[in-house]
C-alpha cells in the first residue's frame, strides 16, 4: 500500500489492485469453513427436525442400524463438499490469486 502510494497509483487502483487481493487471501479460507460448518448444521438440522434429505435419511439409517447405508450417506456429504471446494471454489480462488504464482 505504501509503495503503491509512492509511486502514485490513484486510491481506486491501490484498493483493487492491492488492497482486494490480500483481503482475498484472508476470505477465501474462511468461506471454505464457513461452508463446511453450514453443511454440517444443515445435515444435522435435517437429522433432527425433518422427515426430509440427507439428514433424515442418515437418521434413518441411524435407528435401522443400517451401518452401511449411515456411512454412505456421510460419503455422500463429503463428496459433494468437496466437489463444490474444489471444482467451485478453488478454480475461483486461483483466478484471484493469481499474483501469487506470479510472485514466485
Amino acid at each position: 500500500s505504501d509503495m503503491a502510494r509512492a509511486f502514485g497509483l490513484p486510491w481506486h487502483l491501490r484498493v483493487r489492485e492491492v488492497g482486494l487481493p490480500h483481503l482475498l487471501s484472508w476470505l477465501f479460507p474462511a468461506a471454505i469453513t464457513a461452508l463446511g460448518t453450514s453443511w454440517k448444521v444443515a445435515v444435522m438440522a435435517e437429522l433432527l427436525a425433518s422427515s426430509d434429505g440427507i439428514g433424515a435419511a442418515l437418521a434413518n439409517a441411524r435407528s435401522q442400524l443400517d451401518t452401511e447405508a449411515a456411512l454412505a450417506w456421510v460419503l455422500c456429504v463429503l463428496l459433494a463438499l468437496l466437489l463444490l471446494e474444489y471444482a467451485v471454489l478453488e478454480p475461483i480462488k486461483r483466478e484471484f490469486e493469481r499474483w501469487r504464482e506470479a510472485a514466485r
